[in-house]
C-alpha cells in the first residue's frame, strides 16, 4: 500500500499469516482486524464491527 508504515505492512503479514483477516481500509493507516477475530489481545473496539491494534 502507497505510503505504508513497514513495520505496519510486516504486522499484518504475520496478523494474515497466523489466521487473521486484515483490512487496509480503516482511514488512520492502521491495519485493521476484522472483528470476527476472537481473543485478539490489545485492541480497541471501533466503529462498523472493525478492531483496530492499539499502538
Amino acid at each position: 500500500m502507497e505510503g505504508q508504515d513497514p513495520k505496519l505492512l510486516e504486522l499484518s503479514e504475520n496478523l494474515k499469516s497466523a489466521g487473521y483477516k486484515v483490512d487496509y481500509t480503516y482511514t488512520t493507516g492502521i491495519p485493521a482486524i476484522l472483528y470476527d477475530n476472537p481473543g485478539l489481545p490489545n485492541c480497541m473496539h471501533k466503529e462498523k464491527g472493525i478492531d483496530a491494534i492499539n499502538n
